[in-house]
């Protein structure tokens, strides 16, 4: 149970990176490092800035990773079926960074949480996730805003 003193407290403090994210980030970083290895170094520069993005806990960063986790996904899951192995190399990869960034201690750390009636039903408003609403109390911020409106959680 949180009261007025631990929630201001806590207000302009960052969560820290949890293990799910960390796991997410650590497989990117591999996949990173074998395309520097074998010279594909645009490529691995782009991956690299968009992991620094991640790293700040956007939720646009969460959702484009997830975006495109997914599509690897099935691009791996159809080059199994096919036959290829080298992109069947992206399903461990891929199913690393959905279940490492589908947990709720992810969906906080992406500020995918509402403080006020601590529910996790939460959207982005718009594309870019500038905005997000709480789909039960209707409550509407910025991520990663300083909180100086908690009040006491019972």
């Amino acid at each position: 149970m949180r009261t007025a003193k631990s929630a201001s407290t806590n207000a302009g403090r960052r969560l820290a990176m949890p293990s799910g994210v960390g796991l997410a980030i650590g497989v990117l970083g591999l996949y990173v490092l074998l395309h520097v290895l074998v010279g594909a170094f645009a490529f691995a520069a782009v991956c690299a800035a968009f992991l620094l993005w991640l790293t700040c806990g956007h939720p646009l960063a969460r959702r484009v990773a997830l975006f495109a986790a997914w599509g690897a996904l099935l691009l791996g899951a159809w080059a199994v079926f096919d036959g290829e192995v080298v992109r069947a190399r992206l399903v461990p990869v891929s199913v690393a960074v959905v279940v490492g960034l589908t947990n709720s201690t992810a969906r906080r750390f992406f500020d995918l949480h509402c403080y006020t009636c601590q529910d996790s039903r939460v959207r982005p408003r718009g594309v870019l996730c500038r905005r997000i609403i709480c789909r039960e109390c209707g409550r509407e911020w910025k991520p990663h805003e300083e909180r100086s409106d908690l009040t006491a959680f019972d």
